[in-house]
């Protein structure tokens, strides 16, 4: 996978397991804190790490997709409500203050540690598979598009404008998936879009369907939208300005290579300064031309 579509997989993926904050509704947080046991809390985020990534490891091609579908959609869900609950680990105190209890808890803490690269493993290969049936890739852009959101939603809001930028972006995202289902919502992914670039490929995708929204990432980061409800086909149709190097229909996955010289950054809206700046230098150059005709 080339860097820069790279980057951009990587940071759903990454806002995934950060979405994995919420209780979706079932938990309170703060009361699930004062009464759990942090050893507890930190087992159950290793054991459902590993069973995550046990599920993932199943997926080798259609069939076994079509086969564990329901499994990860569960698998999902208990690793979800581990880590709402571990993330307050930091704040309690062992109830057991031994020697032993502590080194029980760096043991723990490195078990979720191996657990959770091998998530990242698994997932880094999932994204090389091909033809894993549609709903498999349902499950898994729905379950992640849920945490995603809840991830912002339970974590504090004082990071600045990126942050709401991409709460906005997750926000409307899961509102695609929810409204029109994933077989309408498609991902495009740019290789080599610079961001001056970025608003004329989008504007050429949004083309291929006039009432859709698209989902534009954090600014200054161009290397992929979200767009819905249209159709996957239309879209692909769309792209005009580089080569396709990836249609995963099932998975509602386009990756461009763009080609750059296909693409004419659209020029900055003129400010009134330059505005009154370009028509006193056309007034001078009249007055230059009527004085020298004369």
């Amino acid at each position: 996978m080339k860097r820069s579509t790279q980057r951009f997989a990587i940071a759903l993926w990454s806002a995934a397991i950060l979405g994995l904050l919420s209780g979706c509704g079932e938990y309170d947080l703060i009361a699930v804190m004062r009464e759990s046991d942090p050893m507890a809390i930190m087992q159950e985020m290793a054991d459902s790490s590993s069973d995550l990534a046990d599920c993932i490891e199943k997926v080798q091609d259609a069939k076994s997709a079509k086969a564990t579908t329901a499994d990860l959609k569960a698998a999902y869900e208990r690793f979800q409500r581990a880590f709402v609950k571990y993330l307050g680990t930091s704040s309690l105190k062992l109830k057991d203050t031994s020697k032993e209890a502590e080194a029980e808890m760096e043991k723990i803490a490195k078990d979720i540690q191996q657990a959770m690269s091998r998530v990242k493993t698994q997932f880094a290969r999932l994204d090389t598979l091909r033809g894993l049936p549609t709903e498999f890739w349902q499950v898994v852009r729905t379950s992640q598009a849920n945490m995603l959101l809840a991830a912002f939603e339970a974590t504090p809001t004082t990071v600045g404008r990126v942050r709401q930028e991409a709460q906005d972006f997750v926000s409307q995202y899961k509102d695609l998936l929810e409204t029109h289902g994933h077989e309408k919502v498609i991902e495009v992914q740019f290789e080599q879009l610079s961001s001056s670039m970025a608003n004329e490929a989008y504007d050429r995708i949004q083309a291929a369907a006039p009432k859709a929204k698209i989902c534009r990432p954090v600014a200054g980061v161009p290397q992929g939208l979200i767009i819905g409800p249209a159709e996957f086909q239309a879209v692909a149709d769309a792209i005009d300005f580089g080569t396709i190097t990836l249609k995963d229909e099932p998975r509602r996955l386009i990756k461009v290579q763009v080609d750059r010289s296909k693409l004419v950054p659209k020029p900055k809206p003129e400010t009134p300064q330059q505005r009154l700046a370009r028509e006193e230098r056309e007034r001078l150059a009249e007055v230059a031309r009527v004085k020298a005709e004369a």
